[in-house]
């Protein structure tokens, strides 16, 4: 009896492995992206968790007197320098946020004195800087990374994702809705969900959960 329980259990185990993703219904299909709607038990059960993907340390890259110098492969260095206004306070400052060794590059938080943040994705290899609006997450194998904006009600938000290898990125307008917390599956799908309110006197949020597969 008990082998028998034992068997059935790893029949099942072994169904539930290999039965395909849930078919959730398309609601957009561009030829960068197919968006689904999805729920959130698959949300939680396959988006990954974000991560900090940058490793900071500051005996080899710090700021000195408002200056952070980052160097490159090349020998090289990309500079920022902290500006101010008459009041000596920053009025742009910079801080470094580390190091991510699989992308080679480095992570740099912009922050206007006035709340206007960026942060700057500079390659180690040449120099080139990426601007995000918002803090950028990296795909499992660093082939794509992305991240959500949230804008002014009632004008919703945007996901943005780009290709490490084609260095296309693609927007995905979300529409009075706000997207939140953006989670990798694999290295072409991931998953966010979205806050919106029924009665924007009420502020009643209610979640709306997506999946997106990306097509390049």
């Amino acid at each position: 009896m008990k082998s028998y329980t034992i068997s059935l259990l790893l029949s099942l185990l072994f169904v539930a492995i290999n039965l395909p993703a849930q078919d959730f219904k398309v609601i957009e299909e561009t030829k960068d992206y197919i968006l689904k709607v999805a729920d959130s038990g698959y949300y939680y059960a396959h988006g990954l968790p974000p991560k900090d993907d940058f490793v900071l340390d500051t005996t080899k890259i710090h700021k000195v007197n408002g200056v952070l110098k980052l160097p490159l492969d090349n020998g090289k260095e990309v500079v920022f320098r902290d500006t101010y206004d008459t009041n000596d306070y920053a009025d742009f400052g910079y801080t470094y946020k580390g190091f991510n060794k699989k992308a080679n590059c480095y992570l740099v938080l912009g922050l206007h004195k006035i709340d206007f943040i960026k942060y700057l994705l500079v390659y180690k290899t040449n120099g080139n800087i990426d601007t995000c609006r918002m803090n950028p997450v990296y795909s499992p194998k660093v082939k794509n990374y992305g991240y959500f904006i949230i804008e002014e009600y009632p004008e919703g938000g945007n996901i943005i994702f780009k290709n490490l290898k084609t260095q296309k990125t693609v927007k995905i307008k979300i529409n009075k809705e706000f997207p939140v917390d953006f989670r990798w599956i694999d290295n072409k799908k991931f998953v966010f969900y979205t806050c919106h309110w029924n009665d924007p006197h009420k502020h009643i949020k209610l979640r709306e959960y997506y999946l997106v597969q990306i097509k390049q």
